[in-house]
């Protein structure tokens, strides 16, 4: 398959590449969407360190789907920000998405969190809120093994027991355990009183220890060690609380919480029974970075609980036949980040009703990491639940042997109503996607599968994408179902459907071992061929049955289930509502989105801040309160582009295209250009033979972007040639691309010697992909420079490596096509979009040679 796929697709498929004149139609580009994007906040102030639930299901203006009809938010791309102005530089996971989220602000300071929002038509808005931080202020009381419960509870003369140290907690108190030190827990604790209360650790300079203090609880079975039944505003952190007995069979558990605004943080758990946390009527709480280990069945039982956040939890070695996490009613879930590995449990994450409440609602499942079932179901044969309005996203769910459920399913729904599955990776299951009906709770209705892989590479069957009983719509589109072995078990189909009412367009099967090549079961359980089952009227457009070339199945690789530049699920997917990949790399990365859970090349979030390294710092070292910070002011908020996103393309100018070679080592100054020509070699990359450094210029003519367009991404793309001497991809360091608007390098777009070392508006505002040559595309996504691309003349790009030659006094080269090459092989600039509120008309889509 080419690197560019065939001009002239319809929309429906692809972004539209060429203006209406030219395909002899009208293309009018949908009309702006009046999107008011709306976030929902739990709370806006409160004392370090905060946990806030947040949502964006009020936002308005969204383009509906049939379930969802005055908007549909699930089927829409939220993306969050909780740190926008960087108030704290060391903070983990400030970015992330999903239409519900929770975040933890550890640090006083005043936060501008922003929401962006792109729906299913593509149209996007933005807003910002603010979260107010504060320090605490207020009574602490320490407690040590070496202290007496007569001292006053100072650093110097603490309390010794955790009974004396608890019998303190009250509304603006800290009760710290001195790390390294063990307390007994005899009875179950009970807050009697609201908080804010905080429960934590401190180091003592004279005894200094970075080991969590131990709560090791000897309560009898079916006893909880703490109860903060129906209290409000209680926070747990930094502790390890041991329980005792057989996690197998005892019903003792850590915690059981009922109130609202509490927060379990970094706890580290292990030997308890059934429920390690339960919760019951509780709102607006978070267990977040938890270590459960060695427990019986569920880590958290959930009943009715309405905006909960279970976050970048680790569990191993859980015991006893049931699940991690059961979600048994509720509203607004966000189950994000978690690592399970069950020994013998029966599912590792359910979403469903209750005896109390049947209807569970809201959730986002989002990167979790499971060996065992992820799913949205009712809780059994009788169960009659309302399942509506969940988001899967981002997930790697894996068979093992340990599960006890057994080889059966790895994602799935049961009756769920708008149900999201996009970017997931299901591998080894007997079905690794499911949507089926339910006994009792009926049909699932607009059940959609994005971008998602399925694997099967253990040699037995997988089903890959199964949707039955679905009434409204039943989409798969963009999937990937992949087998790499050629002896099969038995024959199962890649996509199972019960009727041709089915949306399956652009999905990639490869299964070897089926017979046929590859299948589709229909009613009457008889396998079809491609050509076969579009005949009988599945839709099944541009579907593709060769081996998709991953870069790697195995799920310990960093590069698991990339794409390699041949593959022929690259540039090939169907234009759907899915704006980032399994890794948060944005879509589509070149001009159409790519079929799988990942898309081809550099898979790291944009924009990518630099890494910072986290202090080593206790939560609460010294008794000696930090002042609270002025708040700072709301930054003003970029413009908001209200229009669709459009795709204008453009090719490189051939007489502005060329080489500069630097005119001898070390001086860092241009001494000789080149023009180049048609060949494959006519744009050189890379040193010379007296190991001085050649770099690239190509320019683009940008003036056809309408006058109010807003720049939302931009990829340089250019098709390499031969190779001399030694890749210098592999030996000069990472690739950058300057870019230049205005009148060019150097005051003007003609080649110049000077442009080798003329100023530039963005330095290294793009990295470009390495390529092996031989035909690879280089690509490179402009992270930093929007603003420069020039929307009334042109824009250059000067492309180079970080290290000017190797020394070893020989050419080591890469060669490119310039603007003089035939189609497809000039360099090509592909910029996306949007109108801002400036303008009403509607833009078109480009095409600019």
């Amino acid at each position: 398959m080419s690197q560019f796929p065939c001009f002239g697709r319809t929309s429906r498929h692809r972004y539209p590449l060429l203006p209406a004149a030219l395909l002899g139609c009208a293309l009018a580009a949908p009309a702006p969407a009046a999107i008011t994007p709306v976030i929902t906040a739990s709370r806006t102030s409160g004392v370090a360190p905060l946990f806030v639930f947040f949502d964006g299901i009020a936002t308005t203006g969204l383009a509906p789907n049939g379930f969802l009809t005055s908007g549909d938010y699930v089927g829409a791309n939220f993306f969050w920000d909780f740190d926008s102005t960087n108030e704290n530089p060391y903070g983990v996971r400030e970015k992330s998405k999903g239409f519900v989220n929770a975040y933890v602000f550890e640090r006083p300071g005043t936060y501008i969190v922003k929401m962006e929002v792109y729906d299913r038509a593509g149209a996007y808005a933005q807003t910002t809120t603010t979260i107010t931080v504060s320090s605490f202020n207020g009574t602490t009381y320490y407690c040590a093994d070496n202290g007496s419960d007569g001292n006053p509870g100072t650093i110097s003369r603490p309390f010794k027991t955790f009974g004396k140290a608890m019998s303190c907690a009250a509304p603006n108190t800290r009760i710290l355990f001195r790390r390294g030190d063990t307390f007994t827990v005899a009875n179950t604790w009970k807050a009697i009183t609201d908080g804010p209360t905080i429960v934590s650790s401190y180091s003592d300079p004279n005894h200094p220890s970075s080991v969590r203090p131990i709560l090791n609880c000897t309560l009898a079975n079916g006893l909880a060690t703490f109860n903060v039944a129906k209290k409000n505003y209680w926070t747990f952190t930094d502790l390890h609380v041991h329980g005792t007995g057989d996690v197998r069979f005892t019903d003792n558990g850590a915690f059981v919480f009922g109130g609202s605004h509490c927060l379990f943080l970094r706890v580290e758990l292990d030997n308890f029974g059934t429920n390690t946390f339960g919760t019951d009527n509780a709102s607006d709480s978070g267990i977040v970075d938890c270590i459960f280990y060695d427990y019986g069945a569920y880590g958290c039982f959930s009943d009715d609980s309405p905006r909960l956040a279970l976050m970048g939890n680790r569990h191993t070695d859980i015991h006893g036949y049931e699940h991690v996490y059961r979600i048994a009613g509720g509203d607004r879930t966000f189950i994000a980040y978690n690592t399970m590995t069950s020994e013998d449990s029966k599912d590792c994450i359910q979403v469903r009703g209750s005896q109390f409440n049947a209807w569970n609602t809201n959730s986002v499942i989002l990167e979790n990491v499971c060996n065992g079932l992820v799913g949205v179901n009712p809780t059994n044969a009788a169960s009659d639940h309302e399942l509506e309005n969940h988001l899967l996203e981002g997930n790697y769910v894996w068979y093992s042997a340990d599960v006890g459920g057994g080889k059966q399913k790895g994602m799935m729904t049961g009756a769920g109503r708008n149900v999201v599955f996009r970017n997931n990776i299901s591998h080894n299951w007997t079905q690794n996607f499911v949507a089926d009906a339910h006994p009792a709770s009926g049909n699932p209705s607009y059940i959609y599968f994005y971008n998602n892989t399925s694997l099967c590479t253990d040699g037995l069957r997988s089903k890959g994408f199964s949707l039955l009983s679905v009434e409204g719509e039943r989409v798969a589109q963009n999937n990937i179902h992949y087998v790499n072995h050629t002896i099969m078990e038995a024959a199962s189909p890649c996509v199972y459907s019960e009727t041709t009412n089915l949306i399956s367009d652009n999905n990639l099967f490869y299964a070897p071992g089926y017979t046929p090549a590859w299948s589709i079961d229909v009613l009457n359980g008889a396998n079809q061929t491609l050509t076969q089952a579009q005949a009988l009227g599945f839709e099944l457009h541009s579907a593709a049955t060769n081996v998709p070339q991953l870069v790697s199945i195995d799920p310990g690789h960093p590069d698991f289930c990339k794409l390699l530049p041949a593959s022929v699920a690259r540039n090939a997917g169907a234009t759907v509502a899915v704006r980032s990949d399994y890794r948060s790399a944005m879509r589509p990365k070149e001009i159409y989105y790519d079929m799988g859970a990942t898309e081809y090349g550099d898979s790291t979030p944009e924009p990518t801040p630099l890494p910072i390294p986290t202090p080593t710092q206790t939560p609460y070292p010294t008794p000696t309160l930090a002042p609270t910070p002025t708040p700072t002011s709301n930054p003003t908020p970029p413009p908001t582009p209200n229009g669709p996103t459009e795709t204008a393309t453009f090719y490189s100018i051939a007489s502005e295209d060329g080489y500069l070679t630097e005119s001898e080592e070390y001086t860092n100054v241009g001494g000789a250009m080149d023009t180049g020509g048609s060949g494959s070699n006519s744009l050189r990359l890379g040193d010379d033979s007296s190991d001085r450094q050649r770099k690239l210029i190509v320019s683009f003519d940008t003036s056809p972007l309408p006058d109010h367009a807003v720049v939302v991404g931009v990829t340089l793309s250019m098709k390499s040639g031969a190779v001399t001497g030694v890749n210098p991809f592999t030996t000069h360091g990472p690739c950058y691309a300057d870019i230049k608007g205005g009148d060019g390098f150097g005051g003007s777009t003609a080649l110049a010697i000077s442009d080798f070392e003329a100023p530039a508006d963005a330095l290294g505002g793009a990295t470009m992909l390495s390529v092996a040559g031989g035909g690879e595309v280089s690509t490179g996504i402009l992270t930093s420079g929007l603003s420069h691309i020039n929307r009334t003349g042109k824009t250059q790009f000067r492309v180079y490596f970080s290290l000017d030659d190797d020394d070893d006094a020989s050419a080591d080269v890469m060669g490119f096509y310039s603007g003089e090459a035939a189609m497809p092989d000039k360099p090509s600039l592909v910029v996306l979009y949007r109108e801002s509120a400036a303008s009403n008309s509607a833009a078109p889509v480009l095409l600019v040679y």
